[in-house]
């Protein structure tokens, strides 16, 4: 790759959906105690209806919309989710729009309990966000944040055939650029602009709102504390992990990663096509704290 060649996030990307949120939050625009049908009607009458977006924020739905291997490829509401997106048939056959699948994903347990990863819980912040903003995703994306960041480049977002941006994985920049959006949270905002646009309430919000007690209940927590060789206390805000230290951490599928220490006023991310024999989440945090 070139330097100033773009490449996707993939789920790092959920950050940005969680980020939007906490700016609404932060505006009054959005309660995170009320529920899904309060802020899109569409919901009314399916199992998202009383979720909490606190809960979805945090990925603790109780849907059977959990993500790991066997999600992904068996006859799964997830599975479903995901042909939708693709603009191919279900397992029975059947083509979904992006929201049908969405919205069909059912109960599975009560909410609140553990950490269920899925990018359809960013999926679903996506349209609220929209419902709540009235405009289009890319363009909250380029008015709150790319255009007040100082980036090198555009970025673009992958829309499924529905027409739906999909913010949960299919955002494109270049990598400096995803530097940049984690600066936003470090000390050194100031030097991308003269507004500083993550305010601190907001990332000490991120850095507390997690649930310790339901990070290691399904598949990723437990996947990234031995990946880490360190325990984070719990995710949060679209976060996969959150330090005791303060640091923040977002993977993505097939090795993306970024790393974000405000206390150390560092930032680490990298581009990949796979998966590395050692996890670049061991090296992340270690590179941040030899920089400290």
């Amino acid at each position: 790759m070139r330097e100033n060649d773009r490449h996707v996030w993939m789920s790092n990307s959920k950050v940005i959906a969680g980020t939007l949120i906490a700016f609404l939050e932060e505006e009054g625009r959005i309660d995170l105690q009320k529920t899904v049908s309060n802020y899109l009607p569409k919901a009314k009458g399916t199992a998202w209806e009383n979720v909490k977006i606190f809960d979805v924020l945090n990925m603790q739905t109780g849907l059977d919309l959990e993500e790991n291997p066997t999600t992904r490829s068996g006859d799964t509401p997830y599975n479903a989710f995901v042909r939708a997106e693709l603009g191919v048939p279900a397992k029975d056959g059947k083509v979904y729009t992006h929201n049908e699948a969405l919205l069909a994903i059912p109960y599975l347990k009560k909410p609140g309990m553990a950490f269920e990863y899925s990018s359809a819980n960013t999926q679903m912040l996506g349209l609220i966000i929209e419902q709540i903003t009235q405009k289009r995703l890319a363009e909250v994306v380029s008015e709150r944040i790319w255009s007040k960041a100082g980036m090198a480049g555009d970025a673009t977002i992958g829309l499924s055939p529905q027409g739906n941006a999909i913010i949960h994985g299919l955002v494109s920049s270049r990598l400096d650029d995803m530097a940049r959006f984690g600066m936003l949270f470090t000390p050194s905002w100031n030097k991308l602009g003269d507004k500083r646009i993550v305010s601190e309430q907001v990332l000490k919000r991120m850095q507390t709102s997690g649930k310790r007690e339901n990070y290691l209940k399904g598949a990723l927590g437990p996947r990234l504390t031995e990946e880490f060789r360190d325990a984070p206390l719990f995710n949060s805000y679209q976060w996969d992990a959150v330090f005791a230290d303060g640091d923040l951490y977002k993977s993505g599928m097939n090795g993306q990663g970024i790393y974000v220490s405000p206390s150390r006023d560092n930032v680490v991310v990298w581009f990949a096509t796979g998966f590395t024999e050692i996890p670049m989440e061991a090296f992340s945090r270690k590179i941040s704290l030899d920089l400290d």
